[in-house]
């Protein structure tokens, strides 16, 4: 394997605009090389096309319609208890090997939200690679989900390649998996949150090689200080240090912002509310989130 690449991993729940900072990062980074989830088959033929001949056909169609192939299946199959660690370990070597060898650039940006299932694994492959996670109020990020349109729903195209989506029996969550089948899109959007967020916190606090960045102060007007956090973090790799600049307008854009009918949490029902804060509310607060006046009378 290629080992003398500095990789970044940049992983969230999605909805987060981790393909916008991964982007940036590359033109902010002198000699950086951006990835966004690059073994997965997208609404882009050329794309397609480019990916099935760097992997190849049984790894990128056959194993993809098996469920046996690609970051999403293995890491559902790890935190469910379905495979080894070691066996785990020895895929995710695999999964890699060819696209670091194919990039010329020593330092490799991959944003891809589904290493979450397999955040805990990543330094053990890689060491010295920096993780960035980026978090999301849950009030917003599930309202961003809900105007998509697609999560959960009868057209979602997970649901028709396995493994499917998790759900709290195939992660051994008792307190939660009666009620998984009563879940309507907003409660299973909720559950999705406290459960990929609620690992990558985890492994965030228990590892100076990750940093944790909330999505609300990395695309706010005044955000200056938290992107060339990141930046900055992205681009020192021990004595390895890579010259960076922050182009302009790098802080002004906002990503994955909603725009639809589902209402801001300002107009939920108390049911809605309630829901989320029996799911997700001890965990949003460790983010500072839901210290609102308004919101502790909702719920």
């Amino acid at each position: 394997m290629t080992m003398d690449k500095d990789l970044v991993f940049i992983v969230s729940a999605g909805r987060t605009g981790t393909t916008f900072l991964g982007n940036m990062l590359s033109v902010a980074i002198e000699n950086c090389h951006s990835e966004h989830e690059p073994d997965d088959l997208t609404f882009s033929l050329k794309k397609n096309i480019d990916r099935i001949r760097k992997y190849g056909s049984w790894y990128m169609v056959i194993g993809r319609l098996l469920g046996i192939s690609g970051v999403r299946p293995l890491g559902q199959k790890y935190v469910s208890g379905r495979v080894s660690e070691e066996q785990c370990l020895s895929e995710i070597v695999d999964l890699r090997r060819r696209l670091h060898s194919r990039i010329k650039e020593s330092l490799v940006v991959e944003s891809n939200g589904q290493w979450n299932y397999l955040v805990g694994l990543i330094h053990k492959v890689w060491p010295k690679a920096k993780i960035i996670v980026i978090v999301r109020d849950p009030r917003t990020w599930v309202q961003s989900w809900m105007n998509r349109g697609i999560r959960y729903s009868p057209y979602d195209p997970v649901r028709f390649f396995p493994p499917g989506w998790l759900s709290p029996s195939k992660v051994g969550d008792l307190e939660w998996e009666n009620a998984w089948s009563s879940f309507d899109t907003f409660g299973r959007l909720v559950w999705e949150w406290r459960n990929v967020n609620g690992r990558l916190l985890d492994y965030a606090e228990s590892d100076a090689r990750c940093h944790l960045f909330r999505y609300e102060d990395l695309f706010k007007a005044n955000c200056g200080e938290a992107m060339r956090d990141l930046v900055e973090f992205a681009a020192i790799h021990g004595k390895r240090q890579y010259r960076f600049s922050i182009p302009e307008g790098f802080t002004s854009e906002k990503h994955h912002a909603s725009s639809g009918d589902f209402p801001h949490w300002r107009e939920w029902d108390m049911k809605r509310a309630q829901l989320l804060d029996r799911l997700c509310g001890q965990l949003m607060h460790r983010f500072h989130y839901g210290t609102e006046s308004q919101w502790h009378k909702m719920i």
